[in-house]
This record gives C-alpha cells, structure tokens and sequence, in this order.
C-alpha cells in the first residue's frame, strides 16, 4: 500500500472511532467515497486539473449528518503542506470569516475551508451561518491532525502581507497562476516547475509577486521579462517584482 493511501485508511480508522465519540451528536456517514491519481476527473470533471498542478493524491468525500443536519466533508491530500496551501488559497474567496479557529481557515454562509497540514478541506453545509460553523469545525477535527508541519510560506511574504487567507496565494503552473494572478502569466510563460507567491504588502497596499524555483535558467528566462523599474530584489533562486 502507498504511503499517501496508507495515511489516508488511517484516518478512516480515526474517523469511526470519532463518530462512536460524537454519538451524542448523532454524526452519521451518508456516503464515502475515495479518488485516486486520474479518478478526480470523475469526481469534478474539468476542474481536477488544477488540483494536479498541486500534487493532488488523493481525495476523500463524504456526506454525513450531524443533529439533523448535511454536510458534505472534502479531503484533498496534496503533495506537502505548501500544496495543500496553494489549492487553498485559490478557492478562497467570498468569506465573511478568516484565520481564528485555525491557522488558514474561511468560513462563508455555506461553507468551510481550511489548510492543515498537506490536507485540503472543504466542508459544504445546507444551513447558513453567518459567524464561525462549530459543527463543520468539530467535524473537519475529526479527519485532520493540528500538530501536523505548516505550510513553509516564505519570510519575504509572510512577514511582509497584509493578512493571510484571501491575501496570500501561491501558484504551481499555468491553470493556478491564470486563477490567481493573471497579470502575471506571461512572465512565467513556458517556464516549468517553481513557485509564484503573489500578496498584498501591508505598507502601501502594492501587489508584489515572489518566483522561486530552483534551476537558474528558468529563474533568468523570468528575470528577463521583468521591466526594471517593476524588480523588486534578487537572489540566487528567487525574485520579488511588481506590476505597474
């Protein structure tokens, strides 16, 4: 068995040990589902390929109910926690509540989000709420591990962003950098592998963008398409620059 697979039966293991815990709360599993490697196109149909451009393992997907009411439970489990982040920061958006209960986590009326190790999550409901879903948090602690490794988002974003979630995004290729900064595609265009951060700075609000990747040809080939006046630093595997 795969270690990805391994991890993820262990978590089942984990989550019917929950339930007979939280059955004072009535937590019922309606339907589980698992997908692997290509089988996400049979899930999502075309939206699976931006989830490959993170290193997409492997996803699991619920429906469960908890004192009368639905909730549709997503685990995506990325490549590394950065991945896991990524694909997260992409969807998150059209939140009302940001990074309280855990450390990257959105709650919209209808919906929770959440970055937790190299685990994506998603938790769809059917009864709006307006503040903080203690039920979805309760069950989304039932799949993740708190202690697991955060996220390595670099010390030049997050020491200098306005915020995290909603702010921070990283991209991985051409579908994720078209979603979450298209201003900036054609300075990564044909040029494989690496990462591009985009944030919000939080001294004069200006957008700036950090590619890091390790393979000097491709960090020059970016390099050359940067205007001057836009290049922010440089370094030996990564530049910072703005978009005027």
């Amino acid at each position: 068995m795969k270690k990805n697979s391994l991890i993820f039966a262990l978590l089942s293991s984990m989550l019917f040990l929950a339930v007979s815990a939280y059955g004072s709360n009535d937590l019922k599993i309606l339907r589980e589902r698992t997908f692997t490697g290509k089988a996400l196109y049979g899930f999502m149909n075309g939206g699976s390929d931006l989830y490959y451009e993170y290193d997409f393992a492997e996803l699991k997907a619920l429906d469960v109910s908890s004192g009368g009411k639905k909730f549709s439970v997503e685990l995506y489990k990325m490549g590394s926690p950065e991945d896991a982040f990524g694909i997260y920061s992409i969807h998150a958006f059209g939140f009302h509540t940001r990074d309280t209960i855990l450390d990257y986590c959105n709650f919209s009326k209808y919906q929770m989000q959440a970055a937790v190790g190299d685990v994506y999550v998603s938790i769809v409901y059917e009864t709006p709420c307006l503040g903080v879903n203690m039920d979805a948090v309760e069950i989304a602690r039932m799949f993740i591990n708190e202690e697991v490794k955060k996220p390595d988002i670099p010390l030049e974003v997050l020491s200098n962003a306005n915020g995290v979630t909603g702010n921070i995004k990283m991209m991985r290729g051409p579908l994720s950098v078209m979603n979450g900064a298209p201003t900036a595609a054609h300075y990564l265009d044909e040029v494989p592998g690496g990462a591009l951060w985009k944030f919000q700075e939080n001294i004069n609000g200006d957008y700036l963008f950090l590619f890091i990747v390790d393979n000097e040809h491709y960090l020059k080939t970016v390099m050359s398409r940067i205007p001057e006046p836009c290049l922010v630093f440089e370094k030996k595997d990564r530049v910072l620059f703005k978009i005027n």
